[in-house]
């Protein structure tokens, strides 16, 4: 399957609005491996659109917690968790 990320961080197009954009707001990733692309974002830190196979995902929560991962490893709550268990 081809998955598509597009989302914005919070607060950061307002940020940018008045000034002349140096570097783009919109993140834009996409990847055959859900878990691959995912990896590595805060995902409650974006306002975002998911899409598979060019289709997008009403409850991407939902869906991804169908495909057997688990959104909060995606959240920033998980990362921290994360980071104190292999420092520890």
């Amino acid at each position: 399957m081809k998955y598509e990320f597009k989302g914005i961080v919070r607060g950061t197009f307002s940020q940018y609005q008045t000034f002349g954009c140096v570097e783009n707001p919109v993140v834009v990733l996409s990847s055959n491996d859900l878990h691959e692309m995912l990896d590595g974002l805060a995902l409650d830190e974006f306002v975002f659109v998911l899409k598979t196979n060019g289709r997008r995902i009403k409850d991407p929560v939902r869906y991804i917690n169908r495909l057997g991962l688990n959104f909060r490893n995606y959240t920033r709550e998980g990362a921290n968790e994360y980071e104190q268990t292999s420092v520890a």
